[in-house]
């Protein structure tokens, strides 16, 4: 069979473009890999209310004398990967202000914003280790605490360490703010800095999340990156008593809650379909920028997903006590 020199060419191009398209797929497929390994610093978040209790017979680190930069180290006793790094201690400031080492590279505001103790003392700041290995939970409280700008108004919450799954979580007590606007000066808005930051110098954050919006369904933003200013991330108003604020390792459902063949989820043709998972259940869906998309409630084997558009997911498995009992990423196309 004879071929034209032009037909050649053709074959030529199309081979080319064959390959072009192959090596765009995988470049593509690439990208697609990295944005999962960025995934290992990710939080997902939801917020929640639960009775708020003082913790009993704590380990007080001080009552008395300190300020908002006055800082502490507490020893966690295990192992918490935040952000992709493994740290076993965590240094507490008086400001509601937390950082996981000493280049303050690894930052975690539960209640950011000026506080100091009351005159005469009587504002513990403590922590305590609640429950047993492998499944321990560090709690730290600022009580009775004094806002630096307002005598007259009074700051409790807890900052809660979970061993194993890496979740954080912000439990907030009664709080007395008479003038918001005066007591979170310095602040994004007239509420506390809440979010988790990982830096890799002063001025770069490489990832980071920071609430916004109201105190009660605030705003997630996500991806935080480059030269910002994390209490420019400040929920509006006082949190009121027993709002929880919940911060996911998204990463570490995968990993430590995965590991059970007999619960399976998966996506095929926009379902999603469920295999031995809790009766009674709740299933949260979080798009990849952690907003939650669908809450739905006593999920059986399928729910369809054709509302959702194509990409990454992360659906959460809740049992009837509101506990989590697994995550699963998962791919929608």
């Amino acid at each position: 069979m004879n071929i034209s020199n032009n037909n050649k060419k053709n074959v030529h191009l199309s081979i080319y473009f064959i390959i072009m398209i192959q090596n765009l797929k995988l470049f593509v497929l690439a990208i697609l890999f990295n944005t999962c390994s960025i995934l290992n610093a990710q939080y997902s978040f939801s917020v929640s209310n639960a009775a708020y209790s003082d913790l009993v017979s704590p380990n007080v680190l001080s009552s008395s004398g300190w300020s908002y930069a006055t800082s502490f180290s507490v020893n966690l006793g295990f192992n918490f990967s935040f952000a992709g790094n493994t740290v076993n201690s965590i240094n507490v400031e008086g400001g509601g202000f937390t950082f996981f080492d000493p280049s303050y590279n690894n930052l975690l505001l539960p209640f950011g914003c000026r506080l100091k103790a009351k005159a005469g003392g009587n504002s513990p700041i403590s922590y305590f280790s609640e429950g047993t290995a492998p499944t321990r939970i560090m709690k730290i409280e600022w009580k009775n605490a004094e806002y630096f700008y307002d005598v007259n108004a009074t700051a409790n919450f807890q900052l809660w360490l979970f061993e194993g799954i890496n979740r954080i979580e912000v439990h907030v007590g009664t709080c007395t703010v008479p003038n918001a606007t005066l007591v979170y000066q310095g602040n994004g808005a007239a509420g506390p800095a809440v979010g988790a930051y990982k830096f890799v110098s002063i001025n770069n954050c490489q990832y980071g999340i920071g609430l916004t919006g109201a105190a009660a369904s605030p705003t997630v933003n996500n991806f935080l990156s480059g030269n910002i200013n994390v209490f420019n991330y400040a929920v509006a108003g006082t949190p009121s008593t027993g709002t929880v604020y919940n911060f996911y390792d998204t990463n570490t459902g995968l990993e430590k809650k995965e590991v059970d063949e007999n619960r399976n989820v998966f996506a095929s043709d926009k379902s999603i379909y469920f295999q031995n998972i809790p009766q009674n259940n709740s299933v949260l869906i979080y798009n990849i920028q952690a907003k939650l998309v669908k809450d739905l409630k006593d999920v059986k084997e399928r729910i369809n997903a054709g509302d959702l558009e194509n990409g990454i997911y992360f659906v959460r498995i809740m049992n009837e006590q509101n506990k989590q009992v697994f995550t699963k990423k998962i791919l929608l196309n």
